[in-house]
C-alpha cells in the first residue's frame, strides 16, 4: 500500500544518474575522510575544524553562486 502511494519503484527508475552521484559524492568523501583520519591519528579540535569546514563550504557556494546565479535580488 506504501508502494502504491509513493510511486512504487517506478520513480526510481526515472531519477536521473547526476542526482544519484550529487548524494554518492559527499557520501563516499565523508567516510574517506573518516578513514584517512582514523589512520593519520591526527585530531583536530570540534573549533578549528568546524570553522575551515564552513569557510571552505562558503568560498565553494560563493563561487557557484558567481557562477550560475544572475546575482539579482526580487
Amino acid at each position: 500500500m506504501w508502494r502504491e502511494k509513493r510511486g512504487g519503484s517506478a520513480q526510481i527508475d526515472q531519477l536521473p544518474v547526476w542526482i544519484l552521484a550529487c548524494a554518492l559524492i559527499p557520501l563516499v568523501s565523508i567516510c574517506a575522510d573518516t578513514v584517512y583520519q582514523k589512520h593519520r591519528r591526527h585530531y583536530l579540535a570540534l573549533t578549528p575544524g568546524t570553522f575551515i569546514q564552513f569557510c571552505s563550504a562558503a568560498i565553494l557556494f560563493a563561487i557557484g553562486a558567481q557562477l550560475f546565479e544572475s546575482r539579482e535580488v526580487e
